[in-house]
């Protein structure tokens, strides 16, 4: 029988202090107290199956290398490596940040039973896991949750709660949601408070412009967005909104990243004449034509900002952002740096405005595992949701707070306080690379279909559009309408469409905003969440709140390819009017795709 054993280890010895001891063939939480100081809770699962006869699956092997299982004595991190993550975090536990995943690990014995444990809280720790054979060549599975604090110890804080169920079945969506009930059990929330419907969003960044944005064209916009899209209810000025005097120009000459140093000497915001009347300004525009105003913020700081020249004692020493290294990440232990945030924050929401925010380029100041905060008391996860709070209690109850970048899995936890996440690349850096949407609809086959996070918040897969820089051929861009529509992936619309009337893509992005829907059940008829390698789901059940449902068929081939349609009953496809009957195979050709819903 296997056993579950907590530990609590005392930092540079190797001394632990028992904890408890499960023998279980149910489900079973447990709620520890306190930790001493400079300690970290050790989790050792103790299979008692020979490593070679079992097998893993954990979220890490689908983001890195592209499998679902691997045997338990398998050294996962040969082969294939992902087109978006590549070789960037292999050599860190997996767990570890840089982009931090959903953190169960289940383990299939060879005797048909398995066995999923992992944390039903982030409050204090990061969750760092390991397995392989332990001397006797028996699988031995460990977690270690270090809640990274002052000098880089462990400090007095708990782990609220740890998750272990006894199973019998294969890798199946009906497998994690114990596991989400009890995560919903410790955030104190139920589906109905999360993932409201908050209507889509138009945001400015995509569409080969970037940081290049004023005033004027996001006005025209808008006004073409009231008259032609009545599902858009927000709009946001993404990265770019400050100007040239307040941030670091890049390598190439154009504007650099509206960091949080702009917030730094904030006069040198103003006089751009990208924007004259400045931010305010930007906010009530977007209201007066119905819109409800979101920014997108930061808390990095770029290293030749005078507030990281002039104040270094403000930032963390150690932490980095792989890709890149040119981002400082400020110190929250320290009360003059929180004072600082809190003025920034009041600035954007109070007095500019905003109602909502796209948060980018923020978790590494609160997850990097070498993380050395200068001040004694709460740990870095615990002032990243200070941090949180503190944006939340400044916008409406029913504002807007993406979670960008760093969390492609999605980790239920800061659904608390977030109500959509971004789990990809930017889509018009992946939307016409086809390893790159193939391994987008993986990621989202998992995250909605196995790991039912829509339950949580809202899966945001960047914008979809028309971007003229890319120029994707109508096919492909029926595919990738397709795919958002199905996964529920679609929150977010993207493009300088009112210049695009005539292009012949503006009425899949009609029907794409006509037929999204949040916070859906997503089904995969038929898919095997097991195969190896993953592949992307050609058949995507949606089924909606309002009782409603949509089918999106695609095909990943360079050939026609015939896919089974479920269900019964006369299927009419949105993109193409095409009407295919449930039960029966359609023909789908090359690299393109069908949203379908009841005829």
């Amino acid at each position: 029988m296997p056993v579950l054993m907590q530990a609590v280890s005392s930092r540079g010895t190797e001394d632990f202090a028992p904890g408890w001891i499960a023998l279980s063939d149910a489900e079973w939480e447990s709620l520890p107290t306190d930790l001493p100081p400079h300690s970290e809770v050790v989790v050792t699962l103790c299979t008692g199956w020979q490593a070679s006869e079992c097998h893993v699956h954990h979220p890490a092997l689908i983001r890195l290398a592209g499998r679902s299982i691997v045997r338990g004595d398998e050294d996962w991190k040969q082969g294939w490596h992902s087109p978006l993550t590549q070789n960037m975090h292999f050599e860190e536990p997996v767990g570890a940040p840089g982009f931090g995943i959903y953190p169960p690990i289940v383990v299939f014995g060879p005797d048909g039973t398995g066995w999923l444990t992992g944390p039903t809280s982030e409050v204090a720790s990061r969750c760092l896991w390991e397995w392989g054979p332990n001397k006797s060549g028996e699988l031995v599975v460990t977690a270690r949750l270090v809640p990274w604090g002052v000098d880089g110890e462990s400090r007095s804080r708990r782990c609220e709660g740890w998750f272990l169920k006894h199973f019998q079945c294969e890798l199946a969506p009906s497998l994690f949601d114990s596991y989400n009930d009890a995560i919903a059990r410790q955030l104190g929330l139920t589906p109905a408070q999360k993932n409201p419907d908050v209507g889509l969003t138009w945001a400015t960044w995509n569409d080969g412009v970037f940081r290049d944005i004023d005033y004027d064209r996001i006005d025209a916009m808008c006004a073409w967005l009231a008259r032609e899209l009545p599902q858009v209810r927000w709009v946001q000025a993404d990265d770019g909104w400050a100007g040239p005097a307040a941030t670091i120009e890049n390598e190439d000459g154009t504007l650099g990243m509206s960091d949080f140093g702009v917030f730094y000497k904030p006069e040198r915001l103003k006089g751009d004449p990208r924007f004259p009347g400045g931010m305010r300004a930007v906010a009530d525009m977007m209201r007066r034509h119905g819109f409800r105003p979101a920014l997108w913020i930061t808390p990095a700081v770029m290293a030749g900002q005078p507030l990281y020249l002039e104040k270094p004692e403000w930032f963390l020493t150690e932490a980095r952002l792989n890709w890149m290294p040119e981002m400082r990440f400020l110190d929250f232990s320290r009360a003059d740096v929180r004072e600082f945030v809190e003025g920034a924050l009041d600035l954007v929401f109070n007095e500019w405005g905003f109602e909502g925010t796209k948060l980018d380029f923020w978790t590494m100041t609160f997850e990097e595992t070498n993380v050395r905060l200068s001040e004694d008391g709460p740990t870095a996860v615990e002032w990243m949701n200070w941090f949180l709070a503190q944006i939340r209690r400044r916008i409406p109850d029913d504002g807007l707070m993406l979670h960008c970048i760093g969390l492609p899995f999605g980790g239920p936890w800061r659904s608390k306080y977030c109500d959509h996440f971004r789990y990809y690349a930017d889509s018009e850096g992946s939307c016409g690379v086809q390893e790159m949407v193939r391994e987008q609809a993986v990621w989202a086959a998992y995250i909605a279909g196995l790991y039912g996070l829509t339950r949580f918040w809202g899966l945001n897969g960047d914008g979809f559009g028309l971007f003229d820089h890319i120029q994707l051929p109508a096919d492909e861009h029926r595919r990738w309408a397709a795919f958002m529509l199905g996964s529920g992936s679609t929150t977010e619309l993207s493009g300088w469409l009112y210049r695009k009337a005539d292009h012949p893509g503006v009425p899949v992005v009609r029907t794409v905003a006509a037929h999204a829907a949040l916070g859906s059940r997503i089904e995969l008829p038929g898919y095997d969440y097991a195969a190896d390698p993953v592949l992307p789901p050609a058949v995507w059940l949606r089924l909606d709140r309002d009782g409603g449902r949509l089918i999106g068929i695609c095909n990943w081939t360079d050939a026609h390819t015939d896919i089974p349609v479920p269900g019964s009953g006369m299927w009419r496809c949105v993109l193409t009017g095409q009407v295919v009957e449930g039960g029966q195979t359609v023909t789908v050709p090359p690299r393109d795709g069908l949203a379908l819903v009841l005829a």
